[in-house]
C-alpha cells in the first residue's frame, strides 16, 4: 500500500495523528509512506519516524523534498504555506503506478484498506463527495469541463490515484494550467482545479472515509460510540486545526488525546479524559453570547452580530451537552486507547 501526504513543520502534529491512526487503524499490509515536504530536518524526519515505530513497525517512509517553484505565484493556503499544491507532483515524483494522497488533518478510525481495494472502474482517480458543497467553484468547472453540470463536486482530501493514466493523461499538469490561467476562478486553490479536470472522470468512494467536519457538522455524544468502533474517518478541514487552534469540544479532544496517545504523553491522555476545559469553555460561550445578543438588541456589533450571537449560542449548548456526558466520553477514548493497544504491532 503506498500513501502520500505532505507537510510542513506546523502541520507536524497533524501528521502524525494521521499516520498513526492509519497504522493503528488499517490492517497489517505493508505500508510504503511518502512525505513531501520543503525543508524538514533530517533531525525532526527522524524523531517523527521513531514516534511512530513505536506503535506498529511493517512500514518504509520516504521523505522527498519538493522545489516550490512551479508554485511560486499561486495563492498561498493555511498560514501562508503553497503545501497543499505538493499533491500535483506525485506523479514526478514517485515511481509507483498507484497511491492513495491523504491530507495530514484526518484522523482515521475506519483506515483506509478500503480506499486501496476501491474500484477505480477505469477511472484516473478515486474521491469521496464534498460535504453541502454550495457551488462556490462552477464557475472555474463550467469553464474547463463540458459535463459541469453532472458533477459531484468532490473534496481533496483523500483521493486514490491511478498515476499510470494520470501520466499518460498530463491531468496534474493541466490542473496547475487552471490554477495559473484561472487563479480568481479557483476558490478552493488545486482542489478547485482537481475537480475541473476531473469532472465527471472520478470514482466516488463511501463518504465515510472521508467525514468532513465544520459548524453545521458535528459529531454528537451518541455517535462517538460508533466513530471509535471505526465509522468513518473525520476530516477537519477549517483553518481551525486541534493542534493550531484547539477547543473543548470533544472531537477536537478525540484528536488530542489521539496525538497525546502517539506522543506517549500519558499525563497528556488523562487531562483530555477530564470535563473542566469543556465546562469553563461553556460559560465563556455563554458569556459571549449573552454580550452579542445584548449587543444586537441595542443595534450595535455590526452587521454579523447576529451570526456571531448564534455561533456562541450553538457552541454554548454542545459543550454544555458533552460536559454532561463526559463520563461517556471518557469511556469511549479509554476504549478506543485499548483496542489500539491491543493492535500494536511496534518494534
Amino acid at each position: 500500500m503506498n500513501i502520500a501526504s505532505a507537510s510542513d513543520e506546523r502541520y507536524l502534529p497533524g501528521l502524525l495523528v494521521t499516520w498513526g491512526s492509519i497504522l493503528a487503524s488499517s490492517s497489517s499490509a505493508y505500508i510504503h509512506f511518502y512525505l513531501l515536504h520543503d525543508g524538514l530536518s533530517d533531525e525532526l524526519i527522524d524523531g517523527f519516524e521513531s514516534r511512530l515505530r513505536k506503535h506498529r513497525s511493517g512500514f518504509n517512509l520516504t521523505a522527498l523534498l519538493i522545489s516550490t517553484d512551479s508554485m511560486v505565484g499561486l495563492p498561498e493556503f493555511f498560514f501562508d504555506s503553497r503545501m497543499t499544491y505538493a499533491r500535483l507532483l506525485l506523479p514526478s515524483l514517485i515511481d509507483v503506478d498507484r497511491v492513495i494522497y491523504i491530507d495530514v488533518d484526518l484522523l482515521c478510525l475506519r483506515g483506509v484498506d478500503e480506499v486501496w481495494s476501491h474500484e477505480l472502474n477505469n477511472q484516473p482517480i478515486g474521491v469521496v463527495e464534498e460535504y453541502e458543497y454550495t457551488g462556490v467553484d462552477f464557475e472555474v468547472i463550467q469553464k474547463y469541463s463540458k459535463n459541469s453540470k453532472a458533477h459531484r463536486y468532490f473534496n481533496g482530501g483523500l483521493l486514490l490515484l491511478d498515476l499510470v493514466k494520470i501520466r499518460a493523461e498530463g491531468s496534474f499538469t493541466r490542473c496547475f494550467e487552471v490554477l495559473e490561467k484561472s487563479t480568481d476562478l479557483c476558490k478552493y486553490y488545486d482542489q478547485s482545479a482537481l475537480n475541473a479536470v476531473f469532472a465527471c472522470r472520478c470514482s466516488y468512494m463511501n463518504t465515510n472515509l472521508n467525514f468532513q467536519l465544520h459548524d453545521s457538522r458535528i459529531c454528537s455524544v451518541e455517535q462517538l460510540d460508533r466513530l471509535v468502533e471505526g465509522e468513518c474517518n473525520i476530516h477537519y478541514i477549517t483553518s481551525f486545526k486541534p493542534w493550531i487552534a484547539p477547543s473543548s469540544l470533544m472531537t477536537h479532544r478525540l484528536f488530542c488525546y489521539c496525538y497525546a496517545f502517539f506522543m506517549n504523553d500519558e499525563g497528556g491522555m488523562r487531562e483530555l479524559l477530564q470535563s473542566r476545559g469543556g465546562l469553563f469553555a461553556c460559560i465563556k460561550n455563554a458569556l459571549s453570547f449573552f454580550k452579542a445578543s445584548a449587543l444586537k438588541r441595542v443595534g450595535m456589533g455590526g452587521a454579523h452580530i447576529g451570526l456571531i450571537s448564534e455561533a456562541h449560542h450553538r457552541s454554548m449548548k454542545v459543550l454544555w451537552r458533552e460536559w454532561l456526558h463526559n463520563k461517556q466520553i471518557a469511556a469511549a477514548f479509554r476504549r478506543l486507547r485499548s483496542k489500539w493497544d491491543r493492535n500494536d504491532g511496534s518494534d
